[in-house]
């Protein structure tokens, strides 16, 4: 739900929102994890490859220094980067 986490930051060797980590090369600077969103999705050439709804995409982890999209691993954006899910599919149970 990209509204619950439009504003959710984190720093990228942290864990975001609770439930991602990513991981990749070394990038300097202030970068930081945050949704996609829509500004992301558009630098995405590939999205729709990965067969993932738009809506999911728009609130996934992707990392950002300033303005400029770094990686989006869930939407095949950006070399050598990935995405670890925490969260086992039993926490999402209740």
């Amino acid at each position: 739900e990209p509204n619950a986490v439009v504003k959710s930051e984190a720093p990228v060797d942290g864990t975001w929102d609770g439930k991602w980590r990513l991981s990749g090369p070394e990038i300097g600077g202030n970068a930081v994890i945050r949704a996609l969103g829509e500004s992301g999705l558009a630098s995405c050439n590939n999205w729709r490859e990965t067969d993932l709804p738009r809506p999911v995409l728009l609130s996934s982890p992707s990392i950002w220094l300033n303005d400029r999209l770094i990686a989006a691993p869930l939407a095949s954006y950006g070399a050598n980067w990935s995405a670890e899910m925490l969260l086992r599919a039993e926490d999402f149970l209740s």
